[in-house]
């Protein structure tokens, strides 16, 4: 019994090692630090976003648009 375990395990670590080396398994070292990239690029987009609709809310035609809605409402 305790043959067919070690046995079951040197077969699955042989398996693991054969498909890491031809790249379709990640060792787990590779993805450190993933989430914290994942983070940084979410913030720059978010950056991007603001900085585009800044650009669009200081346009001519935004700027007068949201001008008159103001304009209306406080005429209500």
């Amino acid at each position: 019994m305790e043959e067919e375990i070690m046995h079951d395990a040197v077969l699955k670590t042989t398996i693991d090692a054969q498909l890491w080396m031809e790249g379709a398994l990640v060792s787990p070292e590779a993805e450190e630090g993933s989430t914290t990239v994942e983070y940084a690029i979410g913030a720059i987009a978010t950056a991007g976003f603001a900085g585009l609709l800044i650009a669009v809310l200081k346009s001519g035609g935004v700027k007068s648009l949201l001008t008159n809605i103001i304009q209306s409402a406080l005429s209500l």
